[in-house]
């Protein structure tokens, strides 16, 4: 279960903080405190938004298309114009 405070909890990356959110059962969270089940809220919230992040840039790689990648990555890193 969470065992951090509320100064420890934003902290922590957001890879941990949603490792250990999904490592609480139903039962973790039926035992929860008010303060802990906060903090619950606030992690999860965190991973989601990493993920969230992740999410969109990986949108927008694929959205480049394989010319416009090889053209970032080049020397000088230049995309020719969009369509």
């Amino acid at each position: 279960m969470f065992d951090w405070s509320f100064k420890e909890a934003p902290g922590l990356s957001p890879e941990v903080l949603g490792a250990a959110a999904l490592a609480v059962t139903s039962e973790d969270l039926d035992a929860m405190t008010v303060e802990q089940a906060e903090i619950m809220v606030i992690a999860t919230q965190r991973a989601i938004n990493a993920l969230a992040a992740r999410q969109a840039r990986a949108v927008d790689v694929h959205a480049e298309g394989p010319g416009r990648r090889r053209a970032r990555r080049a020397p000088g890193g230049r995309c020719p114009p969009g369509p």
